[in-house]
């Protein structure tokens, strides 16, 4: 059970500038299990109805196995009423539940949540993706599963996204929820997904891929006969090989089409997106993930489907690093905040991120910087000028943390 020990403090300001409210930790959690091949998302989730901001997080049951937790943070932070364990399909089954990703219903009050399930006593390793709805008093109802895969074929998270109607990522495929919690048949996206927009009739989602750049023939097989081609290639499964590899950014629009952007760098960091009803914004790590390198963003325009004229921007930087990573992206419909981790030269990480005004202005700010492992961030906007930004804590024990972030000056606590 996770108990918030203290309130955010909201900080004066002397100007119209960033300013983090005070940390504000959980009791020791257990860690988590990892026996789901690690996949690009926050470590916890939030979204926002009319009766205020929903967290759900994962922590080991008394039974040892993962359970998705969802409670309510009250105006100054406090977990309020009750903290609810989210079952699974089939616990008798012994099932691990990890990776949640949870939205507002498009009517405004309750969410729906969805998770991923590992049953753990299957010599198989087979993954669910599982879904529920959960009503303003954060009841679950019965969980449905959407589709079912081997554990080395997950290759992206679980993304639910609300807006004329909620929709469900996972892998390579999309489904759109009718009205009473059933799903229609999913959609092919043709990438394994990391984030995703459902502001328009139908959702546009990123992705970042490894592609190989050049095939070419082994010395060995290669014939030489001069003229205008040069020669032969042997044929066999030894006579081809791959020079490299690069990294590609995908833009996917459902029903539309989908762009790409090719470059020569490796990476397992994953992109973001989000919009403020005017353009989109996409974030993500430009260079090698192993050496460092910048954090940038595209704008697009709204409902655009190509990045063609949309140079990035750099917001900050990126220590070396490795594994699937992504950053995390809110507005409040005036300015955008983006969160990362970055590794330091001690070789744990601290969680930084920048807000970016309508003018272009980028005004950058620290979250969490201890010397503890501080680490995949979300962030949430609470209300105008002011965020919530949550990630995990590991130094003598597991922890979930977060700060309020506000820009516009006012002191009372936030909704």
């Amino acid at each position: 059970m996770i108990v918030m020990r203290a309130a955010f403090a909201i900080l004066s300001l002397l100007s119209v500038f960033s300013v983090a409210g005070d940390e504000i930790t959980s009791l020791p959690l257990p860690p988590r299990n990892t026996l789901i091949p690690p996949v690009a998302t926050p470590s916890v989730a939030m979204a926002r109805d009319r009766d205020g901001v929903v967290i759900a997080w994962t922590a080991r049951n008394e039974l040892g196995l993962n359970r998705i937790s969802i409670a309510r943070l009250d105006s100054h932070g406090y977990v309020a009423g009750s903290i609810h364990e989210v079952p699974v399909v089939s616990p008798e089954e012994g099932i691990d539940a990890n990776y949640p990703s949870i939205a507002v219903w498009p009517s405004g009050s309750g969410f729906t949540l969805g998770w991923m399930e590992l049953l753990t006593t299957t010599a198989r390793g087979d993954v669910r993706v599982v879904y529920c709805r959960l009503g303003a008093d954060l009841t679950p109802s019965a969980a449905g599963v959407l589709t079912q895969m081997k554990s080395n074929a997950v290759t992206a998270p679980v993304v639910v996204r609300s807006g004329e109607a909620t929709w469900i990522a996972a892998n390579n495929e999309v489904w759109k929820l009718r009205d009473d919690g059933s799903h229609e048949a999913p959609l092919e996206t043709g990438l394994p997904s990391s984030d995703m927009l459902a502001s328009s009739p139908f959702p546009q989602l990123v992705a970042g891929t490894k592609a190989v750049t050049q095939s070419v023939c082994a010395a060995s097989c290669f014939h030489f006969t001069g003229g205008p081609f040069g020669g032969y290639c042997d044929q066999g499964p030894d006579c081809t090989v791959t020079v490299g590899t690069g990294y590609a950014l995908h833009l996917v629009s459902i029903n539309s089409r989908s762009e790409s952007s090719p470059l020569n760098f490796e990476s397992d960091a994953q992109p973001a997106i989000e919009s403020d009803g005017r353009d989109v914004l996409i974030a993500w790590e430009l260079g090698t993930q192993k050496f460092g390198g910048q954090v940038v963003v595209n704008h697009l325009n709204a409902g655009a489907s190509d990045f063609y004229g949309n140079y990035p921007s750099r917001i900050g930087s990126f220590g070396a690093d490795s594994g699937p990573i992504r950053p995390d992206i809110a507005t409040d419909g005036s300015r955008y905040v983006v969160v990362w981790q970055t590794k330091t030269p001690l070789g744990d990480h601290d969680v930084i991120g920048v807000m970016l005004d309508r003018n272009g202005t980028v005004t950058p700010f620290d979250v969490a910087t201890s010397t503890a492992d501080e680490r995949e961030p979300s962030v949430i906007s609470i209300r105008p000028g002011a965020f919530l930004v949550a990630y995990e804590k590991i130094g003598v024990d597991r922890r979930i943390a977060g700060r309020f972030i506000t820009f516009d000056g006012r002191e009372r606590a936030v909704r």
